[in-house]
């Protein structure tokens, strides 16, 4: 029973030390599975070794980024990597609402001053526009 204990004992010590999964190694995993799909895709055009070592590579990292002890480099990278991603994913998410609002009768325009984003109504031919943000006005037609 002791052994049992001993061996338990010391592979959640093991667990304690290492940094696990994150988001940036959920998006390695997936990039992983993708060039692997598409190396499956290509294999008879003679490229699909390439996308599948490609794969082989990010797998190998992303273990070696879960089981790794150094948690300080892991969470840096996993911030860069959430910063880079961020961009995209707001202006996507930023687009959606802009089509929804659209359809609902709006229409949008940009600060020239601190470049924010005013929504006004549509239709209204020429308006006055006051910024939320820093109080300039502006004439649009909208």
């Amino acid at each position: 029973m002791s052994n049992k204990n001993d061996f338990k004992n010391r592979f959640n010590e093991w667990r304690r030390k290492i940094y696990g999964n994150d988001e940036f190694g959920i998006f390695l995993l997936i990039l992983c599975v993708v060039l692997q799909v598409i190396a499956v895709a290509t294999m008879s055009f003679g490229i699909g070794q390439l996308f599948s070592l490609l794969s082989f590579g990010v797998l190998v990292f992303q273990i070696y980024r879960t089981f790794s002890n150094n948690k300080g480099a892991r969470v840096a990278e996993n911030n860069k990597f959430k910063i880079a991603f961020k961009k995209p994913s707001k202006w996507i998410s930023d687009q959606r609402y802009y089509a929804d609002q659209k359809k609902k009768g709006y229409t949008f325009f940009v600060c020239p001053h601190c470049g924010e984003i005013c929504r006004v109504p549509k239709g209204k031919g020429k308006i006055k526009i006051t910024c939320p943000k820093c109080s300039t006005t502006f004439i649009k037609k909208s």
